[in-house]
């Protein structure tokens, strides 16, 4: 049975997003979610979004846009879930319906026990469309100056720290307190990592991703993976990564001679998961919509800037 649906994002001037908690009687009862419901036959999703939130919240939409499908299979169900983000609306949100409904920054409703919808849909709001990989051949010296120039010149601001060397703890310390001046997220991809560093999460090779049976830091942290084919993407999913890097994309000089995937494998890939993917591989930001296109949430990579 295939349930269509809609899910809101609302957000205050905080940044904080509203959600509201299942009642006794439905499905998956006490899960926190994103406000919204089904899409009723003859409604378009954007149509139900503004009758779902005027039903259960009180509030008249009046600007709203869809970012994302989202689609989760039950054992008794496939729901499709259109996501949409309220750019506009009137009214102060209650529970109308006599639902819990709370006010949260994203870190505090990964904490939540919430529908495995969720997750997908915050991480599309917390992660950013440029990746930027440290360069791996470059002096330490060099990589510290390239951080600081990225952010003054560029929008990123969240970096990949990528070593296949033991990591020299003072250094990495230095490269943290600069990360943190200039207010970039830092993931560590690193042959030393210990999940206990000081930074806002890890990466793992393929390698790492296929040997891990389980999620090796907490939620409100980001955790990432490498991925190129079909296997690998299923135990990403399995494993509970928050982004992937889909790889290669083009033929790159760090990886000559390897094929690129074409876009048949790409589409494939995109539609077997709900995790935001960052495709890699000889790109760079005029290349982003058509990325997008083939489902991307971005690009990443060292010129990718």
């Amino acid at each position: 049975m295939l349930i269509k649906a809609v899910a809101a994002i609302i957000e205050d001037k905080n940044g904080n997003i509203l959600i509201s908690q299942r009642m006794s009687h439905q499905f998956m009862p006490d899960y926190w979610e994103l406000p919204g419901g089904k899409i009723e036959p003859g409604e378009s999703s954007l149509q139900a979004a503004k009758r779902e939130l005027k039903e259960e919240l009180s509030i008249d939409v009046k600007e709203l846009k869809i970012i994302k499908t989202i689609n989760q299979s039950y054992s008794d169900r496939d729901v499709q879930i259109e996501i949409v983000k309220i750019d506009q609306y009137f009214g102060d949100p209650i529970g109308q319906e006599g639902q819990r409904i709370k006010w949260l920054d994203i870190d505090s409703i990964l904490n939540l026990k919430i529908l495995p919808t969720m997750r997908p849909i915050l991480n599309l709001l917390r992660l950013p469309k440029i990746f930027w990989i440290t360069p791996e051949q470059e002096s330490k010296e060099e990589v510290l100056e390239d951080v600081i120039e990225v952010k003054k010149n560029n929008d990123v601001n969240i970096i990949q720290f990528r070593s296949k060397i033991k990591t020299n703890n003072i250094y990495l310390s230095n490269f943290i307190e600069i990360c943190k001046q200039y207010n970039v997220q830092l993931i560590l991809n690193t042959i030393d990592k210990s999940f206990d560093e000081d930074v806002q999460g890890w990466h793992l090779t393929s390698q790492e991703l296929m040997s891990t049976d389980t999620r090796p830091c907490p939620p409100s942290k980001i955790l990432g993976a490498s991925v190129h084919n079909m296997s690998e993407l299923e135990k990403a999913n399995e494993v509970g990564v928050d982004y992937v890097f889909i790889s290669p994309i083009k033929e790159t000089k760090s990886h000559p001679g390897v094929m690129p995937l074409s876009s048949k494998e790409i589409k494939k890939l995109m539609r077997a998961t709900n995790i935001p993917a960052y495709f890699l591989g000889g790109l760079s930001r005029d290349q982003m919509k058509d990325c997008e296109k083939l489902g991307a949430h971005g690009i990443a990579g060292i010129t990718a800037i």
